[in-house]
């Protein structure tokens, strides 16, 4: 009887063991998997868009990161839903937005530079933000916000 309960225990230790234990996740945009994928019809769709937006430069100034832990982009839960362990990035997540923009702006056919400030007198538009939240909850896959 001991040792039927005592291989009980360490099965669900075992288990439940990959739902412990903090994660660290890479951020990079664009996502490796999207190749092809979902911008592909995105780009079809925004091609009369793209002669347009070509005629226009815009800057795309810093993001802040008002977030209270800059390090920490999300959690690991386990089977029943609850948070076991934090999901990481050495990425500056500001930064990893401030570039995904850009991309996709280029993608649209705009001009774009990367700058700390606006040229005066150019009629470039600017754009910068504040990132007020990064979520990604992890079990088997990655859902992200």
């Amino acid at each position: 009887m001991r040792v039927r309960a005592g291989f009980l225990v360490i099965t669900v230790l075992f288990l439940s063991g990959c739902a412990f234990g903090d994660r660290v996740a890479t951020l990079k945009y664009p996502p490796a998997a999207d190749k092809g994928g979902a911008n592909a019809a995105v780009k079809g769709k925004q091609a009369p868009m793209a002669a347009k937006a070509a005629r226009q430069s815009v800057v795309v100034g810093r993001f802040t990161d008002s977030r209270a832990n800059k390090k920490v982009i999300g959690f690991v839960q386990n089977g029943y839903g609850m948070k076991t362990a934090d999901v990481k990035t050495e990425t500056d997540v500001s930064e990893w937005v401030r570039k995904a923009i850009a991309h996709e702006l280029r993608r649209r056919g705009y001009a774009v530079t990367l700058a700390d400030t606006a040229t005066p007198g150019t009629r470039a538009l600017f754009v910068t933000g504040n990132v007020e939240k990064a979520l990604t909850k992890a079990y088997f896959k990655y859902d992200a916000e």
